[in-house]
């Protein structure tokens, strides 16, 4: 199910899968880290977190690691045009 095309539906067995302890539903999160849509990816990150499971304390600093980047760029944008 982890490959219905339905994002919901992919959203749905990663927050099952995270109730789930054990080696195959750790498998199936660690799968799920590379799906194409952002929600599922992340919801698979934040439940690996929670296993203490590096993988998922790695994913999740490098979306931090993004939007940190993100909003500085926006912000010296918005800097620049504002003193231009």
């Amino acid at each position: 199910m982890l490959e219905d095309k339905d994002v919901g539906v992919r959203q749905a067995v990663v927050a099952s899968l995270a109730d789930v302890q054990s080696a195959s539903a750790t498998a199936a999160l660690h799968k799920a880290l590379e799906d194409p849509v952002p929600e599922v990816s992340f919801a698979a990150a934040k439940a690996l977190w929670a296993r203490h499971d590096p993988a998922g304390r790695a994913a999740l600093l490098a979306v931090l690691e993004k939007e940190s980047k993100a909003f500085i760029r926006f912000f010296f944008r918005q800097k620049r045009e504002a003193c231009a």
